[in-house]
């Protein structure tokens, strides 16, 4: 078997041009860093594809197209696991913080004096945003404390698989350039690797894989753990109201998961997505078909793990309302110093 993948590594090399000799490729682009990157890594590519000793029955160059995948994926596979960590710790440590200090918030604002001659409306809306001041504060100090910010769970991982995909994407879109030797490979339907699919097949699954995986998270929660995250705590709340406190409830929702917006932006990409797939040659299409599947079996299991596995118990910083009101312009510093604020002018 060896033989005969060294002879048709040969046969290939001998009648293959190098990427930077093809007649697409000017001479303006070889002189670019890019260009040259991309010709070598799709020489190497090609080579290895000849020199993996795959089943005869295995077409060489989609079956290391796919090996490159799940070796990608795989390795951004740790990163995943960190960043569904401090999503759980958001869960399980700083959600129910949260709902526990509102209840301190509250009986402290009830608490904290007011300079008198304020009308009860300007008194209901004044503590409303003190209210909201403070869950701020104590919301951004328990995310710096624990790292579960959005730039941490959201932004970072996203621009570090975008740092990946990128060029990955352009690395198998170079190397279905004519003159390859990829023309002459099928893979499933699809009669040649360097055109896009006619029947457009696995554009639609690379939207449907992406499509599932913005929701996959709802599939495996539990109900009464999902009915737990989109509540607030009520009943206290309701308790001070009924003792004739100004406050009303507000609606402090927190989600460490991307929220509504973003996720309606996903699916908006995945129906994009959809119609760049359509473009695009075979090479890419495999490429991201598979890391699409990767990453629904990724999320799934990795939700699974989250959702089964016990609540994450963490030491939690103190509240201290002094630090909380000097770290934050608090209405209610103002009002007790005696300055002027919007809601009372």
């Amino acid at each position: 078997m060896l033989l005969r993948h060294a002879a048709k590594r040969g046969a290939v090399l001998a009648h293959r041009p190098s990427l930077l000799l093809r007649p697409g490729v000017h001479l303006q682009q070889r002189r670019t860093f890019l260009t040259e990157t991309f010709a070598a890594g799709a020489n190497q590519i090609i080579d290895l594809s000849l020199a993996i000793p795959w089943p005869a029955d295995w077409p060489p160059y989609a079956s290391t197209i796919v090996l490159l995948t799940l070796l990608q994926r795989t390795a951004l596979l740790p990163l995943a696991i960190w960043t569904k960590r401090k999503v759980k710790i958001g869960r399980d440590v700083v959600v129910p913080e949260l709902k526990r200090n509102s209840v301190r918030v509250v009986n402290h604002i009830e608490a904290t004096p007011l300079p008198n001659g304020l009308t009860k409306d300007t008194v209901m809306k004044v503590r409303r945003e003190s209210y909201r001041e403070l869950m701020e504060a104590r919301r951004k100090q328990l995310f710096s404390h624990f790292g579960v910010g959005i730039s941490r769970t959201v932004i970072l991982p996203t621009l570090v698989q975008l740092g990946t995909f990128i060029p990955m994407s352009m690395l198998f879109v170079f190397i279905a350039v004519p003159p390859t030797p990829l023309d002459s490979e099928c893979f499933m339907h699809l009669t040649n690797l360097t055109r896009n699919d006619p029947s457009n097949i696995l554009p639609v699954a690379i939207g449907i894989l992406n499509m599932a995986n913005v929701d996959s998270h709802r599939w495996l929660v539990r109900t009464p753990l999902l009915k737990e995250q989109q509540q607030v705590d009520q009943n206290v709340i309701q308790a001070q109201i009924a003792k004739g406190g100004p406050l009303k409830r507000r609606n402090f929702e927190l989600k460490l998961n991307p929220s509504g917006m973003m996720t309606a932006l996903a699916r908006s990409f995945s129906v994009l997505r959809i119609v760049f797939a359509m473009q695009m040659p075979g090479t890419v299409l495999i490429y991201w078909t598979v890391s699409a599947a990767y990453s629904l079996a990724q999320s799934f299991v990795l939700e699974y793990w989250s959702s089964r596995s016990k609540p994450i118990q963490l030491p939690v910083p103190p509240l201290n309302f002094r630090k909380l009101t000097t770290d934050s312009p608090a209405t209610l510093r103002k009002l007790t110093s005696g300055e002027p604020t919007t809601a009372s002018t």
